[in-house]
């Protein structure tokens, strides 16, 4: 419960810390940068896709981004999937006629994202405000919960590690935020950020995840409550989920800040919208606590080894759409470069819940975590078989 009194801390910290999200860069000079980064394609292609990437980079650092996020999280995932595609298939030289469709769909997506007065009412901003937590707190609450309700199932400490994580990630995820206010947002730095948050994130979920499911074998419950007992105070498996709360939190706690900071901008045209934007706010906070309790209560009335087995399941699913947002972000960040798979549909429901995309390197980074956990079931399966057979082997 201290993580959602911490996320009231965040709207009123979002709200009050000035203004927030300047939008400077229009959607009119983003589209004009396209429209010449198109006509030049044919002659100068990397100076093409320099135009073409600046433009991003302006997109991303102008507050354009988080606005259009706040309202519709999917059409910012497709404008920023096509601006990639665009970039890579200048990179790879592809013919104009590619560039030219990519181009037109781009600017396209821009104008339909450009933020319109009327667009604006009070239920605008309420909706948007209620999303907002609800999404981003959503994973932070079923991770941490669900840690939580397995740690007291199995009678092991480590609860006050979590809340501590949890809090520490929402002081720092603060301080970024009134950072970028300040400083005019961090540019790629924020996805660079972002990104190694994420990939950081994917190693901790992807142990305790296995760790969770490798509990399912009856004996390795009771082998496990045994060691629990003699090392309930064990300070390094209370810095894991110390670490585990902080990076979750962080990850959604940072870009929370921000979604409220654009949104912030938009209430100031509604009558009241401070204190609608506050309502939508605290009726999420409210269905928050409410699946927070859900997990908890129906958690531990599950047979343990069920509930071990499916919130090993949940947390090994959230760290593959992890390693999906990671990668895509340090693509954004032009720390890595899109390998796109042109014969690969992205699919919207994979892309925004699994973090499924076509792209190479996020494929080939979800593919080897499948292949860590078959291979992690199989051994763990083969060394039970061996315990149990040097067992019945003394026993005779």
């Amino acid at each position: 419960m201290r993580v959602l009194w911490a996320m009231l801390l965040t709207l009123i910290v979002s709200v009050s810390s000035g203004a927030v999200v300047s939008a400077e860069e229009s959607v009119a000079g983003l589209r004009a940068s396209l429209g010449e980064a198109r006509a030049v394609y044919e002659t100068e292609p990397e100076r093409a896709r320099e135009i073409a990437g600046d433009a991003f980079l302006r997109f991303e650092s102008s507050g354009l981004d988080k606005s259009l996020a706040s309202r519709d999280l999917a059409a910012y995932k497709t404008l920023e999937s096509t601006w990639l595609k665009l970039v890579s298939a200048m990179r790879a030289h592809a013919p104009q006629g590619e560039i030219d469709a990519l181009e037109a769909r781009l600017s396209g997506q821009l104008a339909a994202a450009e933020p319109q007065a009327e667009r604006t009412s009070a239920g605008a901003v309420f909706a948007n405000s209620l999303v907002i937590i609800l999404r981003e707190g959503f994973e932070a609450i079923l991770i941490l919960s669900a840690v939580a309700a397995a740690l007291r199932a199995s009678g092991h400490g480590g609860g006050r590690a979590l809340g501590s994580g949890a809090g520490a990630a929402l002081v720092a995820s603060l301080v970024l935020a009134v950072a970028a206010n300040a400083f005019g947002g961090f540019g790629r730095g924020g996805e660079a950020l972002e990104g190694v948050t994420c990939l950081v994130a994917v190693v901790v979920l992807f142990f305790t995840s296995y760790w969770l499911i490798s509990r399912v074998e009856g004996r390795r419950w009771q082998q496990f409550i045994r060691r629990s007992i003699e090392r309930a105070a064990a300070e390094d498996r209370r810095g894991g989920l110390f670490l585990l709360a902080f990076l979750v939190v962080f990850r959604e706690g940072f870009e929370t800040v921000l979604f409220y900071q654009a949104l912030g901008v938009e209430a100031q045209s509604v009558p009241n919208g401070a204190a609608t934007l506050a309502a939508g706010f605290i009726v999420g906070l409210a269905l928050l606590a409410i699946l927070y309790g859900g997990i908890t209560w129906f958690g531990l009335r599950l047979p343990i080894r069920q509930f071990f087995a499916v919130t090993g399941a949940l947390l090994y699913l959230l760290a593959i759409k992890f390693a999906g947002v990671g990668i895509r972000e340090l693509q954004e960040a032009g720390w890595l470069t899109p390998a796109p798979i042109g014969w690969l549909p992205e699919v919207a429901w994979l892309r925004d819940w699994l973090g499924v995309l076509p792209d190479l390197q996020v494929l080939i980074a979800q593919g080897a975590l499948i292949a860590a956990v078959v291979v992690g079931i199989a051994f763990s399966r083969l060394r039970g078989a061996g315990e149990l057979s040097d067992a019945a082997r003394r026993a005779a």
